[in-house]
C-alpha cells in the first residue's frame, strides 16, 4: 500500500484495513453499521469481529478508535472492543445543530438524547 500520510483512502474498509501495515496507526474514527435498523439505507452487513481485530493490529499502542453509536450497538461494541483489550475512556456527545444526512432530509430522529445531538464512544489500545 502506499504512504497513508494525509491520506483519505476509499473502498471497503475490510479490504482496505487488511494492506496496512501492523501498529502504524494513530487513531481509526468510524461510524460502523449499526446492524439493528432493519430495512434502513444506512445499514448493511458488517463483520464486526472481523474490523476490530484489524483495528486492534493496525493501531500503535496507545493508539485509539472512536465509534459513532448508540443503543444495542454500543454495548455490542463495547464488550467486542473490552475482549480484544481496548478500554472504554470517554462519551463524547456532539452538537449537532445542522442535519447532515441527504438519506434524512427532515433530521436524525435516531441520534442519542435530541436529534441535535449524537454521541460517540472512544476507546484506547493498551
Amino acid at each position: 500500500m502506499k504512504e497513508l500520510t494525509n491520506t483519505i483512502t476509499q473502498g471497503d474498509c475490510l479490504d482496505l484495513i487488511k494492506q496496512i501495515p501492523d501498529s502504524s496507526i494513530d487513531s481509526i474514527i468510524t461510524d460502523p453499521p449499526y446492524l439493528y435498523l432493519k430495512n434502513q439505507k444506512l445499514d448493511r452487513p458488517f463483520d464486526e469481529q472481523q474490523f476490530f481485530g484489524e483495528a486492534k493490529r493496525v493501531l500503535k499502542k496507545d493508539g485509539f478508535i472512536v465509534l459513532f453509536g448508540r443503543g444495542t450497538s454500543f454495548y455490542r461494541w463495547n464488550t467486542r472492543l473490552a475482549d480484544l483489550g481496548f478500554t472504554f475512556k470517554e462519551e463524547i456527545i456532539w452538537n449537532k445543530v445542522y442535519n447532515s444526512s441527504p438519506l434524512m432530509a427532515m433530521s436524525r430522529v435516531h441520534e442519542t438524547l435530541k436529534k441535535e445531538y449524537q454521541t460517540s464512544f472512544f476507546y484506547e489500545k493498551y
